[in-house]
């Protein structure tokens, strides 16, 4: 067997920036689905919905959805750290203001 072949037959572990995430500072709401979505919802304002990947280890893209309100299509990269507990991101380039101020906090794992 190859190693294409090896490789193809083991299963990747799941991201672990996949889930739900709070901003305990202000409630902010984060969902990072499996199928490469994600929604940010604010508790004052209409949820920002998107695409995002992980570039390489520690460095994921989020890209506002085409339609979105703000910042429609604009990519930003993020360095992102992440735990069972908490995820935090530094920008590494966003021209998105809104989405930079989103994601400055360090978001809580959200079980509910």
């Amino acid at each position: 067997m190859t190693a294409l072949g090896l490789a193809a037959g083991v299963a990747s572990e799941p991201d672990p920036l996949v889930g739900r995430w709070e901003d305990p500072r202000d409630g902010l709401r984060l969902a990072v689905e499996a199928d490469g979505t994600y929604t940010v919802a604010p508790t004052d304002r209409a949820a920002l919905t998107g695409t995002w990947s992980r570039d390489v280890a520690d460095v994921v893209t989020f890209t506002n959805d085409a339609d979105a309100a703000v910042c429609a299509g604009v990519p930003g990269r993020y360095e992102a750290i992440v735990s069972r507990e908490q995820a935090s991101f530094v920008v590494l380039e966003d021209a998105c203001t809104p989405r930079m101020d989103h994601l400055e906090d360090t978001f809580v794992a959200d079980d509910d």
